[in-house]
């Protein structure tokens, strides 16, 4: 994935959801109200056409959402690992640098005029101060910069496998069976 996103707006949404240990902590937050042009929207699926399928062309040269055949907003079942997130916070505009982010429940939905509007799930590991950052910016607008990492590989399920008195073609009665 080489896309990335340099200084766009945002808005700190949701709830922070801290996990992990006190050594290595770890949090949730969503990104959201991040606008994407044509451009980026096809890169960031890699499909140039991307953009065009999710917008109709009237005469007027308007880009209005196509409507008439999905929902809105779009949820995509994709995750990107080792994605790198640089927010710049407050009216002093701190910087906040959260390398290895996982992205992940990323939505979408266009708006009038050509611009898509997304929101992504961000799984980060910030240390305390960071954590902190957050915490008090949470509901803020912000700008933020992304550079995706990688699509995370898709997990194959285990198979199953055949439990020790299935394999000797014996039958357990079940409870229900016995009674």
């Amino acid at each position: 994935m080489a896309i990335s996103l340099t200084k766009r707006a945002c808005k700190l949404a949701g709830k922070l959801k801290p996990y992990g240990t006190a050594e290595q902590g770890a949090c949730d937050f969503t990104l959201g109200a991040i606008m994407l042009d044509a451009e980026e929207l096809n890169a960031l699926f890699e499909d140039s056409s991307m953009h065009d399928r999710l917008f109709a062309r009237p005469s007027m040269e308007l880009h209005e959402p196509f409507t008439r055949r999905l929902d809105f907003p779009l949820a995509f079942n994709v995750e990107y690992e080792k994605a790198r997130v640089n927010l710049r916070l407050g009216p002093n505009l701190d910087e906040l640098i959260l390398p290895g982010c996982a992205l992940s429940k990323i939505t979408l939905e266009p708006k009038t005029g050509g611009l898509t509007e997304m929101s992504l799930l961000v799984h980060s590991t910030p240390d305390k101060d960071q954590l902190a950052t957050l915490y008090v910016h949470m509901d803020d607008a912000a700008q933020v910069s992304i550079k995706f990492g990688r699509e995370q590989a898709k997990k194959k399920p285990q198979p199953e496998l055949p439990l020790e008195h299935q394999s000797q073609g014996e039958e357990v009665a079940t409870e229900d069976e016995a009674a």
